[in-house]
């Protein structure tokens, strides 16, 4: 793989939009990693000065986005339902997460 296959697109930024967006996830309590990484992966961290949390999103490097989008879904969906447990990181009690945006479709979900 090349060392542009580590950095994701806007196109590929866009597909995980419309899974957050389907979900009622404010765009702006997500932090995409511009870099892929195997396995991918979601975890709530810490949204720094401006939020106090936020889910992270790393894309994998080489598994198709097609196959990985559905175990995203699946993953956020438990994660802002209230469950403990992510695939790749420990769930809580989210400040903001999981609430709809403003611009929000209200499609999904």
């Amino acid at each position: 793989m090349g060392a542009m296959d580590d950095v994701i697109t806007m196109e590929e930024i866009g597909r995980v939009y419309e899974v957050t967006d389907g979900l009622g996830i404010d765009r702006e309590a997500l932090n995409i990693e511009l870099g892929k990484e195997d396995p991918g992966g979601w975890t709530r961290a810490s949204g720094g000065m401006t939020r106090s949390e936020v889910i992270a999103v790393t894309l994998p490097l080489t598994t198709p986005l097609d196959d990985w989008l559905p175990s995203l879904e699946a993953g956020l969906r438990e994660m802002v339902g209230g469950s403990q447990e992510s695939s790749s990181g420990a769930g809580g009690p989210s400040a903001g997460i999981g609430e709809p945006s403003a611009e929000s479709s209200g499609e999904g979900a």
